[in-house]
């Protein structure tokens, strides 16, 4: 099936505003993509479209990807010439006959062409995978099945550009697995991170099988499964949302940036994930009681430990963070406000964009980022059209007062030149904001929350949730506390934890000079105590479960502190 221009202009504005919206993007496992032949990529689906637009864009080896749309979509001569030369194929999804719903699917893959799907169905929100439906499993199934019956026949419909016939040798599909790991999915200058799995190739002894009559559905729940495993294997997923919350403090906790080797992120998280989900070790309980907390109150404040922590890096320094936080924004801010104020449409646009469903969290990146394409698009026209109009006033008076006469300068000339320096100037600007907005935008956020503390301590107002109800008196120990008090609380409480939980595993950091080492001698007789107290407490427990908790939580925290 042929790609047009319209997939190709779809693909550069989704990849420019995907650049734009995300700090950071990086692959892991790219190899598992091969650069030719029949592929079937698989993925998670946690973020509407912005989804298919980043494998679209950052797919090893820049393939293009085919997604499925209704059939019914393609009854409108300008949505189906758009459809069609994006790439799109129709699926009638009324259909019982397997072979005639994924025909166009058929077509492509014997072209040696990628399709991309999405095995949960829908796209959701959760901490965790919910479902994998068993449609990518027919799918790769019907197509084996529908080699050994037609060989490389093709329908001779759009989807396979009218040929009737493969020429090039067809091949059975691979399974590609990816992985979209979002640091936040509705926060603007997150991270994004896509890992790939092992990628699944079908067996002979399963393709001759489900060619068998009554055993399709056995072969394709195998298939599925081993799908599920691999999704679930290149994503985070947690039983609860308070245990992913919890893990991302902790990040915070160990790493300044909040991410720590993006290139990790899954990994990593997902081992402080399984290391919080102990529902029966004392220790573990008590650090994410205080987790959970210490979540509630930085939610309020609508911040996060990372930009806390910088702004107070020890309560010593709260006198004189005003000060330092306001000369910050002072020196850094004159560099960025020319490219801030040409911005500020978007800017709106984005804000815009959030107010669109609201509620539904899965929508807010989509929605922001759409409306700011077209805001964007209409700024970026309306700045070129002004700053040319400008340049080709002054290249034209220019070269007339040199001449000393008026000759008027070719008309094609003067668009061209004037347009073309105008978008260099845009182009170049635009650049400049991106490499200043995540410093200038997390400058502004300490400040925010140094002015909203600094207002709390000054008029000693207790904290109260925005809820309400009757989980607002529920710790008698906090009542009277000013929001800030509670904030250091349990700050304190989380990082005392955490350390505790590490000397207590008997975890030591790479040593990378002697005094390090030397360091780490002279305290293990102090920690040898503490080590020794975990393990008797835990070998109590006749079970012997315990004892494989300390073995579990420290095989998975040690590999993030020694990295």
């Amino acid at each position: 099936m042929p790609f047009g221009p319209t997939h190709n202009l779809i693909r550069f504005i989704s990849d420019w505003a995907l650049s734009s919206y995300f700090g950071t993007i990086v692959s892991v496992n790219e190899d598992q993509v091969p650069r030719s032949g029949p592929t079937i990529v698989a993925s998670n689906h946690w973020n509407m479209i912005i989804d298919p637009a980043l494998l679209s864009t950052r797919i090893t080896f820049r393939r293009k990807l085919h997604y499925w749309s209704k059939n019914t979509l393609f009854s409108n001569p300008i949505a189906r010439f758009i459809l069609i030369d994006s790439g799109n194929i129709p699926v009638d999804r009324t259909t019982k006959n397997n072979q005639l719903l994924f025909k166009g699917t058929f077509d492509v893959l014997k072209l040696g062409e990628c399709i991309a799907l999405f095995p949960e169905g829908t796209s959701y929100t959760q901490p965790k995978i919910i479902q994998i439906k068993d449609g990518i499993g027919w799918t790769a199934l019907e197509y084996a099945k529908n080699l050994r019956l037609t060989g490389s026949k093709l329908s001779g419909e759009i989807t396979s550009a009218g040929q009737r016939e493969a020429s090039e040798p067809v091949r059975d599909v691979k399974i590609v697995i990816c992985g979209i790991n979002y640091t936040d999915k509705t926060a603007y200058r997150s991270s994004v991170q896509l890992e790939y799995a092992q990628t699944i190739e079908l067996d002979q002894d399963s393709i001759s099988e489900f060619l068998t009559p009554g055993e399709e559905k056995i072969v394709v729940k195998r298939l599925i499964k081993q799908i599920e495993i691999g999704l679930r294997s290149v994503t985070v997923n947690a039983d609860d949302w308070e245990t992913l919350w919890c893990a991302r403090i902790i990040r915070e906790i160990i790493w300044d940036d909040g991410i720590g080797p993006l290139n990790r992120y899954r990994d990593f998280t997902q081992r402080l994930v399984d290391v919080l989900s102990l529902r029966e070790n004392p220790r573990i309980l008590k650090l994410k009681t205080n987790l959970i907390k210490y979540h509630s109150q930085l939610s309020t404040l609508n911040t996060s430990h990372r930009i806390f922590s910088s702004v107070y890096p020890d309560r010593d320094s709260i006198g004189t963070r005003n000060f330092i936080e306001g000369l910050r924004l002072f020196l850094y801010w004159p560099f960025f406000l020319i490219p801030f104020l040409l911005h500020l449409p978007i800017y709106a646009a984005g804000y815009l964009g959030s107010l669109i469903q609201a509620q539904e969290i899965e929508s807010s990146a989509q929605n922001k980022i759409v409306v700011s394409i077209l805001i964007g698009l209409i700024t970026l026209s309306t700045y070129t059209k002004l700053l040319s109009s400008y340049i080709q006033k002054i290249s034209t008076d220019t070269i007339n007062h040199n001449r000393g006469r008026n000759l008027p300068m070719s008309n094609l000339f003067e668009s061209v030149f004037s347009l073309s320096i105008s978008l260099i100037i845009l182009i170049l600007i635009h650049q400049l904001h991106n490499q200043l907005i995540d410093k200038s935008f997390e400058s502004f956020n300490r400040l925010k929350l140094l002015l909203k503390l600094d207002y709390y301590r000054k008029n000693r107002e207790p904290f109260r949730r925005k809820s309400g109800g009757a989980d607002d008196d529920k710790d008698d120990e906090d009542k009277g506390l000013s929001i800030d008090e509670r904030l250091w609380k349990y700050r304190e409480a989380c990082e005392d934890g955490w350390k505790e939980l590490i000397v207590n595993l008997n975890i030591r950091p790479k040593s990378h000079n002697d005094r390090d080492k030397k360091e780490d001698e002279d305290d293990d007789d102090d920690d040898d105590d503490d080590t020794v107290d975990v393990k008797e407490e835990q070998s109590e427990d006749s079970t012997g479960r315990k004892i494989d908790d300390y073995e579990f939580i420290k095989q998975k925290i040690q590999v993030i502190i020694n990295y």
